[in-house]
């Protein structure tokens, strides 16, 4: 059984990688080296096995909201689920819902010649949520985003050759947090992250006023499914412009950083600009 709630967080530009305080001796660790198979390939693909997800009791659920995530996905020789990536995201918190579902998914493996394969899919996710106060360990409450009905899910067959991938080991956000993880770098066949998703950030009313042209500096790291964690402002401005850039810089969507077919963790510096036009 699953329960599924995701707790809310808060023009772009990558300006760089960032520098770590300390200098990193390793790198993230790599996964193991499979063929990828597609449709193409002449596989048998794998089946999405059915899965129990709780709907909780919603006494004070409020508002709707809805959306539709596609996911680049690879189903292991086992039936997991592993790489997931935004292919389209929603830009909202449906997109770790989506993610939760998902990487819990479980499959009958695709197969090749009767033998268990690494397959590439993309995963339709359909999902309707509703906002509701999420209780914490210290008594008080925190927004939160919680499934109001049951999502779909619609595999779809991926297209192109077979490929040669690294399975990715997935880091939690609060390891990502804590530094522990050592993240990837760019060079030697790792490339940057990409954005897929970026909102505009919102003035508020006294920075309009006051009319505010600024730059909000962070640190993030993009996690090997292309969500930012661990933001650490750099360079503020005030006037409630830094919370609004926090928001928004929360809901970037990325390809993540990939180093021979695997996504890694990388750390990376962002602005986000807010600028008057006359």
């Amino acid at each position: 059984m699953r329960w599924v709630v995701v707790a809310l967080m808060a023009a772009f530009t990558i300006l760089s990688q960032a520098q770590p305080a300390k200098p990193e001796v390793d790198t993230f660790p790599p996964g193991e080296q499979v063929t990828a198979y597609t449709a193409s390939s002449g596989i048998v693909p794998p089946e999405l096995l059915p899965q129990t997800i709780n709907i909780p009791h919603l006494n004070k659920c409020k508002g709707k909201l809805s959306g539709k995530v596609m996911l680049d996905i690879i189903v292991d020789s086992t039936g997991a689920v592993r790489n997931s990536m935004f292919a389209k995201p929603v830009g909202n918190e449906l997109d770790r819902l989506a993610l939760q579902i998902v990487d819990t998914d479980h499959f009958k493996p695709g197969t090749l010649d009767g033998k268990p394969v690494a397959v590439a899919e993309r995963m339709e996710v359909k999902l309707t949520g509703c906002e509701v106060s999420q209780p914490t360990l210290n008594g008080k409450t925190i927004p939160a985003i919680a499934l109001r009905e049951l999502p779909t899910q619609q595999p779809y067959p991926a297209i192109g050759p077979a490929s040669k991938v690294r399975l990715a080991t997935r880091v939690s956000s609060l390891s990502l947090a804590s530094g522990t993880v050592p993240l990837a770098r760019v060079g030697q066949g790792v490339t940057p992250p990409s954005l897929l998703f970026a909102p505009e950030a919102k003035y508020t009313d006294e920075a309009r006023e006051r009319r505010i042209n600024a730059k909000c500096l962070f640190s993030i790291i993009v996690d090997t499914e292309g969500l930012p964690q661990a933001p650490m402002l750099l360079h503020g401005i005030g006037y409630g412009l830094d919370a609004n850039a926090l928001t928004t810089v929360l809901d970037y969507r990325f390809k993540p950083a990939m180093r021979d077919g695997e996504p890694v963790p990388m750390r990376i510096i962002i602005e986000v600009n807010f600028k008057i036009i006359p």
